[in-house]
């Protein structure tokens, strides 16, 4: 056993096979992230989030933060766009733009922020995406990412100058125009 080994506490046999265990969690892990994603196509929508809930539990368990941030993702999609529980997709997306703030991944913080910005919006939490596109457009001239900066620009105009409803309180979408006899 050489001195590393000594310090580490393990023989190089060891590692490997610490190694090898760690891979063969995080390849179940992404055979479970990839059923996921066929369930979401096959419109299996609450199959689909559990696979991805049991990959984000590996994921966390073997320090996997990319793969965490992408499985947390697909939540939030699933829970915002194919099942309309918006309020369920805010609490997941402010977790994980945390999550990416902690570990100063702008790109990734961005790519939350815009459905979060969206999600309360349809929510009718208009401060909270205000705040969501200022902080993704900050972050894009942070990184001088001129597209991005674009595309966040366009993303905020077109939802302002569309947004035409919102979700009541029972989950019920409400069209603004009804209610003001647009």
């Amino acid at each position: 056993m050489g001195l590393r080994d000594y310090l580490a506490g393990s023989s190089p046999e060891e590692r490997q096979n610490e190694d090898a265990k760690l891979s063969e969690k995080v390849r179940c892990a992404d055979t479970l992230f990839d059923e996921g994603r066929n369930l979401l196509e096959k419109r299996q929508y609450v199959a689909a989030i559990n696979r991805f809930k049991k990959a984000q539990n590996i994921y966390i368990a073997e320090r996997r933060p990319g793969e965490l941030v992408d499985s947390g993702y697909n939540i939030a999609i699933t829970l915002g766009d194919r099942l309309k529980r918006y309020r369920d997709a805010v609490t997941v997306l402010t977790n994980l733009v945390e999550f990416c703030r902690g570990l100063d991944w702008k790109a990734d913080e961005i790519d939350l922020l815009l459905p979060l910005a969206l999600y309360s919006l349809v929510w009718g939490d208009k401060e909270t995406a205000r705040k969501c596109y200022e902080r993704a457009l900050k972050l894009a001239e942070e990184t001088d990412d001129a597209k991005r900066r674009t595309e966040v620009l366009m993303e905020s105009q077109n939802l302002v100058s569309g947004f035409i409803g919102r979700v009541d309180d029972n989950g019920n979408w409400v069209d603004i125009r009804d209610q003001h006899g647009l």
